[in-house]
């Protein structure tokens, strides 16, 4: 037999519905009694910021794991920003970054871009500026033109 894992000792195994059953079989918890504080501990631990304590001990009466998972995963989609003008986002993977190789469309800012003869090229911001600096010669890594104030347009 399993014993229960106490979420508040143990935080590398957040388990909030077992400290409210373990609440309930000594009678602690009755029909529209008090939620355990190790309950609403282990859930705002996995909970986003902005969820009120309200809506936790809500969520931690309702006792169903599958229905909690749903509500955290909604709660932290609500948070995420959103992804609007992010057009790089929509790139092929095949699209890469010149210089590190990896994918333009997992970058975090929109890609540097440079416009020589009416050729566009995406480059990440970060791996350019370190690549210029660390060779120092402040030319284009793809034509070996040299970068003037014009040339490029974030």
């Amino acid at each position: 037999r399993r014993q229960p894992v106490n979420p508040v000792l143990a935080p590398q195994r957040i388990d909030f519905f077992m400290a409210a059953k373990t609440a309930q079989k000594r009678g602690a918890q009755k029909r529209g009694g008090t939620v355990p504080p190790a309950a609403i501990a282990a859930l705002r631990r996995i909970a986003p910021a902005h969820v009120p304590d309200a809506a936790l001990v809500a969520l931690a009466k309702g006792g169903d794991a599958q229905k909690a998972k749903a509500e955290v995963t909604r709660w932290w989609r609500e948070a995420a920003p959103t992804r609007k003008g992010q057009w790089w986002r929509e790139l092929a993977a095949s699209e890469t970054d010149p210089i590190s190789l990896e994918p333009l469309n997992r970058l975090r800012v929109e890609p540097f871009e440079i416009d020589e003869d009416g050729h566009k090229m995406l480059f990440d911001a970060r791996v350019l500026a370190a690549y210029l600096v660390s060779s120092n010669v402040f030319a284009n890594p793809l034509t070996r033109r040299p970068l003037r104030r014009g040339t490029g347009a974030s």
